[in-house]
């Protein structure tokens, strides 16, 4: 009786400590330490080698660490004591689509949706394995059913969106229409799927985008933000600090005003630090995970979320110094921003930005598929004398990749007409 009530209160006692590390590695899974929950999963799986929640999300934490064996190991684990469960075919899918072995992880994320078809993150993934594999409706209609089962949840509406974009790069845009139209008409009201919509049947008469889809946009891309730019070359913030360095020399007992439009995650606000010493540097955007970002990084003294023409148009402070990076692309016609701009800069003040090339047709401006305007270099020139600025300096320049492709425009510092 003694021995039976002892390895009880042991059992008991093992499950209760599990339970507790299975919290902890859960708490730091949800803020991205994956290296640490991974230290309690690992604790776990120590001492319950086959425990199903510690194999998946130790498989998922390493997935994210990518450290792909280690990912596939703990798949292949519960693969073979839980194979009725999509968790692992889905595991051991991502990380070998992660390693290029896209036919493969078709199967394994094929196998995760027979388990598991309610779950819109499966679909999700299967779309990605799809597309990589050339087998591009397939990855569209896969999309498309995330979308569905989502319940039209942001994160599956850009993946749509961008799966869509990237079918039509290589089959042409009337390769997408049948899916954009089944979409369009499920999600009428959707700013994601609108834009889509206006992106592949172009309307002269669009000019900007809903704020409510660039808000969307933002909100999902902002985690990942820093390090996908990185790894797209993205340098404006730079470009834009040095155009400003060569025409613009600070006066060290001045503190100026600078306002960064869109300031996104603070990519422009660092790279001006070293430029000036002394300075009130305020950042807008729309989007408050991005903010949050900025935040971090410490280099401003305001931070705001708000769309940028409704800020310009209210804002009682005068700035020394407006720039933007990447921030002209969610804006058709720029008149209003220019004149907006204009009105909130101090006389002589300047305005560095960037802008994309529209390198498609004759257009002033062009709805790209991407979703992105594009602009004419001439209508560019001609909205900012309009507009009371004066062109200082204009540098052509690759702005970022895209795919295999480098995506041109210029660098562009203009000053306020006095």
């Amino acid at each position: 009786m003694f021995k039976f009530l002892n390895g009880w209160i042991k059992c008991f006692s093992d499950s209760a400590r599990c339970a507790e590390w299975l919290a902890a590695g859960n708490k730091y899974y949800v803020a991205g330490d994956y290296v640490r929950a991974n230290k309690y999963y690992c604790k776990i799986l120590r001492r319950r080698p086959h425990d199903f929640s510690a194999l998946c999300n130790h498989a998922a934490a390493s997935l994210f660490l990518k450290d792909y064996d280690a990912a596939k190991t703990g798949a292949n684990t519960l693969i073979k004591n839980f194979p009725q469960q999509a968790c692992g075919w889905s595991l051991r899918g991502r990380a070998l689509l992660e390693e290029g072995g896209c036919a493969a992880a078709v199967d394994d994320l094929q196998q995760a949706v027979r388990l598991d078809a309610a779950d819109c993150w499966n679909y999700n993934y299967l779309a990605q394995a799809l597309q990589k594999c050339g087998r591009r409706n397939d990855a569209a209609e896969a999309a498309l059913r995330a979308v569905e089962i989502s319940g039209g949840e942001d994160s599956q509406q850009l993946n749509l969106a961008y799966t869509l974009y990237e079918n039509s790069l290589e089959d042409g845009a009337a390769s997408v229409h049948g899916i954009l139209q089944k979409w369009h008409e499920k999600y009428p009201q959707n700013p994601i799927a609108e834009q889509s919509w206006k992106s592949f049947f172009y309307d002269e008469n669009y000019t900007k985008p809903d704020a409510r889809y660039v808000e969307k946009v933002f909100d999902s891309f902002a985690a990942s933000f820093d390090e996908t730019l990185l790894n797209l070359e993205y340098d404006s913030p730079r470009k834009i600090a040095e155009i400003l360095f060569r025409n613009f020399k600070p006066d060290s007992a001045v503190r100026y005003q600078i306002l960064d439009l869109g300031c996104g995650t603070g990519l422009c606000g660092r790279a001006l630090d070293s430029l000036f010493k002394k300075r009130f540097l305020t950042g807008i955007d729309l989007s408050a995970p991005m903010l949050e970002k900025a935040r971090a990084k410490r280099c401003y003294d305001r931070l705001l979320k708000a769309e940028i023409e409704q800020y310009l148009s209210q804002a009682d402070e005068r700035f020394d110094v407006v720039v933007s990076a990447d921030v002209l692309t969610y804006f058709g016609a720029l008149d209003k921003l220019f004149s907006r701009v204009h009105s909130v800069l101090n006389d002589g003040g300047c305005f560095a930005f960037s802008a994309t090339r529209n390198g498609v047709n004759e257009k002033d401006y062009f709805l790209h598929p991407s979703g992105r305007f594009i602009h004419a270099e001439k209508y560019l020139e001609n909205r900012l004398q309009k507009n009371g600025f004066r062109i200082v300096e204009k540098v052509d320049s690759v702005l970022r990749k895209e795919g295999e492709n480098d995506v041109c425009g210029w660098i562009f510092l203009a000053t306020k007409n006095i």
